[in-house]
């Protein structure tokens, strides 16, 4: 039997103040062209990894 979904917790005072200020903040291009590059990597890699396996 499914387990009863809990209500969503609110957040308020300072918590709710660093959540909004989290998100809201963008991170610069460059950061984010770093990090695609480290992902794309981790991708080849991984691909690389499968293809040496034993078939």
């Amino acid at each position: 039997m499914a387990k009863p979904i809990r209500n969503t917790p609110i957040i308020t005072g300072k918590d709710a103040t660093a959540f909004i200020q989290a998100a809201s903040t963008i991170p610069s291009e460059t950061i984010r062209r770093t990090e695609r590059i480290r992902l794309e990597n981790s991708v080849i890699r991984f691909k690389t990894m499968l293809a040496k396996l034993p078939k």
